[in-house]
């Protein structure tokens, strides 16, 4: 009878802790999932370590992570916004090819972007980039390490730019400045170290 009891006694204790957690799954501490994970690796504190692929939203994650929705990154954001259409939002930097990114988005690398057809819109706005006229600077910088070192140049219908910014076109058309200013005219400023432009 005190045997039982004592089983009893053991089995509330191990389930009152489960009544007590706010969701299905509930850990304090860092948690390591995966055979050779397991009693292995230590987790971040309060982190998680997973071998094998994690899926959100889907059964069969093809990569390390897959998440099939949208996702929202930041302490501000989650909860709060919402992110398009599988898409994403993110509160802090980030960076591609670096550990410590200096903007709301730096590359360190080689980068292609295409439109696939379509315009290739280049905004220096404050906010969004439709619908807000407090415009900025937008800064050509070729070179490394954030324009720092040798100076590159810009190409424009070229691939191999032969100066710091040189345009390129096959067809017998004027290039165009034109400004929609209704007092004044668009103007084109060369300027040269010497008498030479």
């Amino acid at each position: 009878m005190q045997k039982l009891l004592l089983v009893v006694i053991i089995a509330v204790l191990a389930f009152v802790p489960a009544l007590a957690e706010a969701n299905t799954g509930d850990f304090t501490g860092g948690v390591a999932i995966g055979s050779s994970y397991a009693g292995v690796n230590t987790a971040p504190a309060n982190g998680l370590i997973v071998q094998g692929n994690t899926g959100i939203g889907t059964t069969s994650p093809a990569n390390a992570f897959d998440v099939d929705g949208a996702a929202v990154i930041g302490s501000s954001y989650a909860g709060t916004d919402t992110a398009p259409s599988n898409g994403l939002l993110v509160q802090g930097n980030v960076g591609i090819g670096t550990t410590s990114p200096a903007g709301p988005l730096d590359v360190e690398g080689g980068t292609a972007v295409s439109g696939n057809g379509s315009p290739i819109n280049l905004y220096a706005q404050n906010g969004q980039a439709s619908g807000n006229t407090n415009g900025g600077s937008i800064i050509l910088m070729p070179g490394t390490g954030h324009g720092t070192g040798v100076v590159g140049a810009v190409g424009i219908g070229t691939t191999s730019p032969g100066s710091l910014l040189h345009l390129y076109s096959s067809n017998s058309t004027d290039e165009i400045v034109q400004s929609t200013a209704t007092t004044g005219y668009a103007s084109l400023t060369l300027e040269g170290s010497s008498s030479h432009i």
